[in-house]
């Protein structure tokens, strides 16, 4: 018999990964004084391969083979390519403003799904990149009130 959990439950999950990832940016950000933003990636994805390697090891085993190999080496590469550019970001802006640029990738999926799989976005993602891009624009303003970019925010 399948025990069913609250609704409750799921969205507490939703907010602990949240505070998870929005703190991750501060851990970083204090990282990579000691640290550079290489080697910090580096560390992250041989701890996550080990680990990853010892919890799916029978799916790994009858899985190896160059296909696989392959298609796995160029994913590796692309995602730490990408984690790597934005730690060497956070390196010259604050870890709010790189969480909240990091996280407009969301806003801009259907618009890249509209050009692969030619279907339009809906109101809704339209709606939401206008805010998205309002959001840029105040977490670009300055104390003073002038917009300004910083190299890490590219």
């Amino acid at each position: 018999m399948k025990r069913e959990l609250p609704a409750l439950f799921y969205k507490l999950l939703i907010i602990a990964a949240t505070i998870i990832w929005g703190f991750s940016f501060v851990v970083v950000k204090d990282a990579v004084d000691a640290v550079s933003p290489a080697w910090l990636m580096g560390m992250r994805f041989v701890a996550t391969a080990a680990i990853l390697a010892v919890v799916f090891h029978e799916t790994l085993h009858a899985n190896f083979d160059t296909s696989h190999l392959f298609a796995g080496v160029v994913l590796g590469v692309l995602s730490f390519l990408g984690f790597w550019i934005q730690t060497i970001g956070i390196t010259d802006t604050t870890p709010g403003r790189n969480a909240f640029l990091t996280a407009t990738y969301c806003v801009m999926v259907p618009f890249l799904y509209w050009i692969a799989a030619k279907r339009r976005p809906t109101v809704f993602n339209l709606a939401a990149a206008v805010m998205c891009i309002a959001g840029v624009g105040f977490v670009s303003l300055g104390g003073d009130f002038t917009f300004t970019m910083r190299w890490g925010d590219g």
